[in-house]
């Protein structure tokens, strides 16, 4: 095949076929090469397969293992994770970084920052229409009475993993800051984030880290609490920059500007969404 390849229809494509994989995306060598991430051996003869059938010669398969939500619940399946044990704590003051998490759904993540324009930022997947959102979450002992503001908004309708709400007048905050990380500087365009860039973040679970960005423009395949999706514009940082419990972190370059928040991962990756809806709530 000699004409571009849209990574979409392919992705919806293999989605339709029940064709296993975990990601999709267009190599930075050639537009006609296609990268294709897979949980393993089985997954990846089974993609090539049916690739070449369809007449895409050029095909690059990279076995990542399973990614799953980096949220705290009841998930066995991201046991090779060898967390350290965590002592929660409750923050006086309200920044990007900390525990959060909505009270009816009891799943637990990071907040990503308070925006300038006061407005509470994490993954979707972390406090999914839940109205009540408190810090810190569930599994850190929190409860009704902790809670920080109210659900404002998801954007999961165009598959983007975000959520907002609003907090209650009575919570301190500090607006656009990140721990350790420190103020946010604004949100660069993905034009302006490079193969091989270093990226920061501070999470619940895992504080402070670092990777580098493997890849961009990537499809994930997400399997969600309500269904599987699959999730556009994402980065691919290795090695891993995430535990479960830091799901909705804020992603950096090392000059503080947001790159995108982590929705995903495993032991070996991480996975970042970029969005619109994320740059003008920083904006």
């Amino acid at each position: 095949m000699d004409e571009e390849i849209k990574i979409l229809p392919l992705a919806e494509q293999l989605e339709k076929e029940k064709i296993k994989f975990v990601g999709l995306s267009v190599s930075r060598e050639s537009p006609q090469k296609i990268r294709v991430y897979v949980e393993n051996e089985e997954q990846a003869q089974e993609v090539k397969n049916y690739l070449f059938a369809q007449g895409y010669k050029e095909v690059e398969i990279k076995i990542i293992g399973k990614i799953e939500p980096l949220l705290i619940e009841k998930t066995l399946a991201l046991e090779p994770f060898k967390i350290t044990k965590f002592q929660p704590t409750k923050e006086k003051e309200i920044i990007g970084g900390i525990s959060v998490g909505g009270y009816e759904t009891k799943f637990t993540g990071t907040l990503s920052v308070i925006s300038k324009k006061d407005i509470g930022i994490t993954a979707w997947h972390v406090i999914p229409q839940d109205k009540n959102i408190i810090h810190p979450g569930t599994i850190d002992g929190g409860d009704i009475s902790d809670k920080i503001g109210n659900f404002k908004e998801h954007f999961i309708d165009k598959n983007i993993d975000l959520a907002t709400f609003e907090l209650l007048p009575e919570v301190p905050r500090k607006q656009n800051y990140v721990k350790v990380i420190g103020e946010v500087a604004g949100y660069v365009e993905p034009s302006n984030v490079l193969i091989g860039q270093e990226v920061e973040k501070y999470g619940r679970t895992s504080k402070y880290s670092k990777g580098k960005i493997y890849d961009k423009d990537v499809i994930v395949r997400v399997q969600y609490h309500d269904k599987v999706r699959l999730v556009p514009n994402c980065y691919i940082i290795e090695p891993s920059i995430g535990l479960p419990g830091d799901s909705g972190s804020l992603v950096t370059r090392i000059d503080a500007y947001a790159i995108g928040l982590l929705i995903a991962g495993n032991n070996l990756v991480t996975v970042v969404q970029h969005s619109e809806e994320l740059k003008n709530l920083l904006s």
